[in-house]
């Protein structure tokens, strides 16, 4: 059964080369992950965001186990709140990938995943 927080549950488009990809994406009112965060004013978990870069990273290399050893530089700087628009883009720099959560208007997130040891690069 498929996780109904996942990346595919709200992407729209992707556009992706094997070091970098942009995810289109549109998170409405009625998106899992805001259930029980919080009743009277919805916002996406920072955690679920995190999931996402994660599985946008998964997606790019090709890896279904990708998993990161560690996640560095993380912000949330603005609410990702529901009925919105919004771009995942994330990159293979050097040995982590970077990833960033934004619109036209503000930034939501950003970080770097470092992968576990073995995980496939394409370098």
């Amino acid at each position: 059964m498929e996780d109904l927080r996942s990346l595919n549950t709200i992407v729209k488009k992707v556009e992706s080369t094997d070091k970098k990809a942009l995810f289109t994406c549109y998170v409405d009112s009625s998106f899992e992950g805001f259930k029980g965060h919080f009743s009277d004013m919805p916002v996406v978990p920072g955690v679920v965001q995190v999931h996402w870069a994660v599985e946008a990273a998964r997606i790019v290399t090709g890896d279904s186990n990708f998993m990161p050893e560690e996640i560095t530089l993380l912000k949330f700087v603005n609410l990702l709140t529901p009925d919105t628009s919004f771009t995942i883009d994330i990159e293979l720099i050097k040995d982590k990938w970077r990833f960033k959560i934004f619109n036209s208007e503000q930034d939501f997130a950003s970080g770097r995943i470092l992968p576990r040891s073995g995980d496939v690069l394409h370098d």
